[in-house]
Order: structure tokens, then C-alpha cells, then sequence
């Protein structure tokens, strides 16, 4: 499916996952500066332009609170991204859309979700995911989702179903080829990436 155009004027809620363990990294990545800025104060940043808000889920309420970010804790703790995920739209409501990405996504691009809102916006009428898919699978931390995604999220966080590759496939998702300058983008788990 194509999109009929880019709205550059279009802006969703932002959350980025900021909830894990940090265990390969060795410290709170989402803090760790690049070019002297903190990752997660960066990516809000870069995202400023399409974001109708910005909050962090991470771990606890208010965690990057001093560095003035808006943050909610997970309201179901340890379930890794798919639980972001479900207090992202928990915290945003069941009628609006939301865009979800990760804390260590380095490179991305504001007008990559253009072209997703742009799919989204002539996505059939049961979808409720937008994202890029490689040869690789879904890029589920790189998408919009729609909040009444609520109830299956928790009945999948519910029966221990933690994989989003799976969940995706589960639920009505326009999946759609990712834009030039994607394999770029640098998922940040070490100091060294």
C-alpha cells in the first residue's frame, strides 16, 4: 500500500522506551551522552518537530524527570518492549494513535514517521500498527499503534507472549518497506556503537 503524501504538519504523541535493564550497555543508556547530550534527551529532541508530545516509559514515574522529560512508569513491570508499548497507549487512551520508538535508536529520521502516519491514514479499517519491515522482520520500535491495541496487548502480556515479531502478526498490521538511509540506523546496546 502507498501512501498518498506526507503531511509535514501531522504530529502524534511520541513515547520512547526507555524501561530496560541496560544489562549489555552497563549503565542506563538512555542516559548515556552523545556529542554531550543524553541519548534520550537527543532523540526527544529530533522528534520535537512531529510530536504532538513527548513522555519516556521507563521503569519507575519520573525517572528522566530531571532532565526535563515527561516520564510513566511501565505499568506492568519487566515485560520488556511490549510492555512499553501497552503503557504507552494506556497513557495516551484508547481512541488516538501513538508513536513508539526506543531510547538507543540512533539515526532515525522525523520524516520516516510521516511516511508511516501517510500509510496509516489509508490503512484498512481494522488496522491498528504501521511499521517498517525488513528482510529481517517487523522494526517494531520504530511505529505507530493505535490505543485500542489496550485490551490484546494485555491479554498477551497476561499468557507471557513478550515477542512484538509475534505480536505483529497477530493483529492487523501494515507493514511497509523502510525508507533510504534505514540501514543506518544504529541500535545502541554497547558504549562502542
Amino acid at each position: 500500500m502507498t501512501g498518498q503524501g506526507h503531511d509535514s504538519s501531522a504530529r502524534i504523541p511520541v513515547y520512547i522506551l526507555a524501561g530496560g535493564k541496560s544489562r549489555r550497555f552497563g549503565s542506563d543508556k538512555a542516559r548515556a551522552p552523545i556529542e554531550g547530550t543524553p541519548a534520550v534527551v537527543r532523540l526527544a529532541d529530533a522528534l520535537a518537530g512531529v510530536a504532538e508530545s513527548v513522555t519516556v516509559v521507563a521503569d519507575r514515574d519520573g525517572r528522566y524527570s530531571d532532565l526535563g522529560l515527561k516520564t510513566v512508569g511501565d505499568i506492568v513491570p519487566e515485560k520488556g518492549p511490549i510492555g512499553g508499548l501497552l503503557t504507552a497507549v494506556d497513557d495516551n487512551g484508547p481512541d488516538g494513535w501513538v508513536f513508539v520508538t526506543a531510547c538507543d535508536c540512533i539515526g532515525i529520521r522525523p520524516e520516516w514517521i510521516h511516511t508511516l502516519l501517510a500509510e496509516r491514514s489509508g490503512a484498512p479499517p481494522g488496522a491498528k500498527a504501521v511499521v517498517f519491515r525488513t528482510e529481517k522482520g517487523f522494526e517494531p520500535l520504530f511505529g505507530v499503534y493505535h490505543g485500542s491495541l489496550r485490551s490484546v496487548l494485555s491479554t498477551e502480556i497476561d499468557n507471557d507472549r513478550l515477542k512484538m515479531q509475534d505480536f505483529l502478526d497477530k493483529i492487523e498490521t501494515v507493514a511497509i518497506a523502510p525508507p533510504d538511509g534505514w540501514e543506518d540506523v544504529v541500535n545502541r546496546n554497547r558504549p562502542v556503537d
